[in-house]
Parts: C-alpha cells; sequence; structure tokens
C-alpha cells in the first residue's frame, strides 16, 4: 500500500508527465486553427480553412490513404498471428511439452 507522500509523489510525476507530452499537441492545435497564415500565440482568430486546404490536396489524400492501407494491413497482421499465439500460450504448458510432446495441451 502507498504512504501519503508516496502517493502525491508519483501523482506529480503523472501530472508532469502528461503535461509534458500533451502541451506540445495543445500548441499545435491552437495554432493550427488561427486565421493568420503565420504563427501567432495566442492565436489571434478561430478558421478550419488550414484543414480544407489540406484535405483538398490530391497528395495529401493519397498519402492518407497509403497510410490507412499500411495501417489496416499490419492491424490484420497483427491479429492473424497474434490472436493464435495468445491462444496457444495459454492453453498449452510448455514447461510439459519438453516432457510430454503429445499431450501438452489443455482442451
Amino acid at each position: 500500500m502507498m504512504t501519503g507522500t508516496t502517493s502525491r509523489f508519483s501523482l506529480a510525476v503523472t501530472a508532469a508527465t502528461l503535461l509534458f507530452i500533451l502541451l506540445p499537441l495543445a500548441v499545435t492545435v491552437a495554432i493550427s486553427v488561427s486565421d493568420t497564415p503565420f504563427v501567432t500565440f495566442p492565436p489571434r482568430g478561430f478558421t478550419l480553412a488550414w484543414y480544407g486546404k489540406v484535405l483538398a490536396d490530391p497528395d495529401f489524400l493519397a498519402s492518407l490513404r497509403l497510410s490507412l492501407s499500411l495501417a489496416a494491413g499490419s492491424t490484420a497482421g497483427a491479429l492473424l498471428f497474434g490472436v493464435p499465439a495468445a491462444v496457444a500460450l495459454q492453453r498449452c504448458d510448455f514447461r510439459a511439452a519438453a516432457r510430454r510432446p503429445a499431450s501438452c495441451c489443455r482442451r
């Protein structure tokens, strides 16, 4: 069980880590909705026009399609190999397999 000091320290480290990870993302999103064509912080106005320009770019759309197809393929591959491996690891006692190879799996 954690004491009060350890718990507070863990909470402080967790909060600092989350802030370190999420603050750059928040700044990037805040700058991306600015209506100025250059970086100003804080943003002067709000617009989604930059996202519209990116989504109208055919090169961006082609690379997005490629990225999504690669992500889908790697997910399918990981599932095809990972699920049977997890089932085998759960059902079989591999230490006993060295002694009795014919009956290592529980059914």
